[in-house]
This record gives C-alpha cells, structure tokens and sequence, in this order.
C-alpha cells in the first residue's frame, strides 16, 4: 500500500507561492501609482491587475491541494460501506 509522508509540503508549491507573492506586490505597486497620480494609463493598470486577480484565484487551488488530506482507511472504508448499504436499499425500494 503507499504511504503518505506527514504534514504540509509546502516545499512542493514554493515557487507558485513566489509567484503569487510577486502578483499581490505588482497590484499593491499599481495601485500606489493610480492613488498617487503617477499612472500614465488607469485602464490599463486595472486590466492588469484583474488579470493577476484572476491569476491569484487559480494559483489558490494549490493551496486547497497541498492542505487536503485523505480519510484514513478504516474511515474509508466505513463510508464505502454506508455507501454501499444506502445502494442496496435504494436498489430494494426501501430507501
């Protein structure tokens, strides 16, 4: 059977986390320049920052990935069998 190693591995997303740090800093400096005036474009700085908004939303689901640990296996196994138990008794019309 494979085995899980233990705890978070955030050493597996290291550079998807780099990436993300590096977006919200390159909002937060586009924002500062719209606040002080210093933007030659604002249309353009808000395209951009929805893009690394939208980039940001799809890098968050490594996070999700990387936190989600799997059912132990009698606690699997126990579902699959509920699972099965409510199959069978839908199956006979005594649901």
């Amino acid at each position: 059977s494979k085995t899980r190693q233990a705890g978070a591995s955030l050493k597996l997303i290291r550079w998807q986390l780099v990436v993300m740090a590096l977006l919200v800093v390159a909002c937060l400096y586009g924002l500062a320049k719209m606040a002080l005036g210093m933007a030659d474009d604002n249309a353009s700085t808000l395209i951009n920052i929805g893009w690394a908004t939208y980039d940001l939303v799809m890098l968050s689901v490594l996070i999700v990935a990387v936190r989600y640990r799997p059912p132990d296996e009698a606690e699997a196994e126990a579902e699959t069998l509920a699972a099965g138990t409510l199959r069978g008794r839908a199956a006979a019309g005594r649901a």
